[in-house]
């Protein structure tokens, strides 16, 4: 495809679309498991407050990094 494209004989509309159905099944599978879970609320519930749990205690930890790199300190850090 690349080098039809250079040479000319390959349009941006059939590159849109290649794109489009490669990015299609990509997110094929994605979606069947969103389906499969999105019936079960309590389960949507645990796997959100799991994602955020485990971002939150990335957060902090960057975030110390960077305090610490910084030189800054916290007056709660000193009591």
């Amino acid at each position: 495809m690349k080098e039809r494209y250079r040479r000319g004989g390959l349009g941006d509309v059939a590159v849109k679309r290649r794109l489009e159905d490669v990015l299609q099944e990509l997110l094929k599978p994605i979606r069947e498991r969103r389906a499969a879970v999105s019936g079960d609320l309590d389960r949507v519930l645990d796997i959100l407050r799991s994602g955020t749990a485990k971002a939150r205690a990335i957060t902090q930890s960057t975030f110390e990094e960077l305090r610490d790199a910084l030189g800054l300190f916290s007056f709660r850090r000193l009591t």
